[in-house]
């Protein structure tokens, strides 16, 4: 093998994903925040590629909100 070569073998093995790049993803990342603020924040971090689910309405005090499920 020649030197190149060497190198090239000895990054591929160390870099994740420089001989096989990882196909593009284009789904939403899925949040769930227990107060609209917080689902505020994440909006805002993450923009488009987040979805928020906030389980605590903005009236609601989130110390008193029963746990319940969450229909989808």
């Amino acid at each position: 093998m020649t030197g190149m070569m060497l190198i090239q073998l000895a990054l591929a093995a160390l870099v994740p994903g420089w001989g096989n790049p990882a196909p593009a993803v284009n789904a939403r990342l899925n949040v769930v925040a227990t107060t609209a603020d917080l689902g505020a924040l994440a909006e805002a971090i993450g923009g488009s590629a987040v979805s928020v689910q906030v389980l605590a309405k903005p009236t609601e005090d989130a110390h008193f909100v029963d746990a319940k499920p969450v229909s989808s």
